[in-house]
């Protein structure tokens, strides 16, 4: 795959995390170790962490900030989920969506000053939210979820425009025409794959293609930063 040009990048794993301070020595060399592999064996492709950022870096962004130091790691990464990280509640909408809004802008900006002293671009590699009520119908409604993600493009937009460190976000996931098959959301074998991981109610996070007003949003911010 080292010519293979629909690969954007590698990457060492999907969040990999600290746990506790007194692993940050080994984890660092274990990263620095892995990535100074990967470039050995290819010149042609950028290469990443995975990182959530300061939530996989025991919620120390200066901790994730040591642990990129190695000049061969091209670009940073982080990961954005407030449902995951108890900002936000399905069942407290009204009070908890500007939470989660606000903690991640604050989320977002802390890591692109980290990415700007740093002098690497940064992407927000997974973000989402689940719809109303946290449905699995791909019928129900999105409101709070195109919100959440306006926030996001309008950041990146601001970043484009400002020439900043955000150089991308990607919203988790888009499912297309995949609907769990089961009232609850579990995936078993043979299922319709949704863009949501098998522990998870498939469902959860998708974008399905019958999602006009989510499109619509990709589809606008997409033609602004052109």
């Amino acid at each position: 795959y080292i010519d293979d040009p629909a690969i954007m990048a590698w990457q060492v794993a999907n969040e990999p995390r600290i746990f506790t301070e007194k692993n940050e020595t080994a984890f660092t060399d274990w990263l620095d170790k892995t990535v100074d592999l990967i470039d050995s064996l290819d010149k042609n492709h950028l290469i990443c962490t995975g990182s959530e950022g300061s939530a996989g870096s025991n919620a120390n962004i200066d901790t994730f900030e040591r642990t990129h130091k190695n000049p061969k790691i091209n670009y940073l990464t982080m990961h954005i989920w407030p449902k995951n990280w108890l900002w936000y509640d399905h069942k407290n909408e009204e009070e908890t969506l500007p939470v989660a809004m606000k903690n991640a802008s604050e989320y977002i900006e802390k890591h692109i000053a980290v990415a700007e002293r740093m002098k690497k671009p940064i992407v927000v590699e997974e973000f989402g939210l689940p719809r109303s009520n946290e449905s699995l119908d791909p019928g129900s409604n999105t409101t709070s979820r195109d919100q959440f993600y306006t926030l996001f493009f309008e950041r990146l937009l601001k970043s484009k425009t400002n020439k900043e460190a955000l150089r991308g976000v990607n919203f988790w996931g888009f499912g297309g025409e995949g609907i769990a098959k089961n009232e609850n959301g579990k995936w078993n074998s043979g299922d319709p794959f949704t863009a949501d991981p098998p522990q998870e109610p498939q469902g959860l996070n998708t974008v399905f293609s019958s999602d006009v007003s989510t499109l619509e949003l990709v589809k606008q911010y997409n033609s602004r930063l052109r």
